[in-house]
């Protein structure tokens, strides 16, 4: 078996193992991770308008007013949050407390 990278993809590719090669392994290289500035398109959201905050100070933060937390204002972040046990619970609780 012999390992290539001459095509310099970050990636070996496994040689002579059958009639197809693969690729097996990532060589170190990592892929730039870039900071998410808030978007305000996100307050009008369904699943965010009613607790996603920007972040007062940092553009680069988003605020959960329910939970009062704070994140960094990646969708995938904040999309995660709102799926948390925590937070359903004090959404819940809120909702039933305004319902009184």
């Amino acid at each position: 078996m012999i390992c290539d990278d001459s095509d310099n993809d970050g990636y070996h590719t496994v040689v002579g193992t059958g009639p197809t090669s693969s690729k097996i392994a990532r060589t170190g290289q990592k892929r730039k991770h870039y900071k998410q500035k808030f978007k305000d398109e996100w307050l009008s959201n369904k699943d965010y308008v009613s607790w996603l905050q920007k972040h007062s100070k940092d553009q680069y933060k988003a605020v959960c007013s329910t939970c009062d937390a704070t994140m960094n204002a990646e969708l995938s972040i904040i999309k995660r949050h709102s799926e948390g046990t925590k937070h359903k619970q004090k959404l819940k609780t809120l909702h039933s407390n305004i319902n009184l």
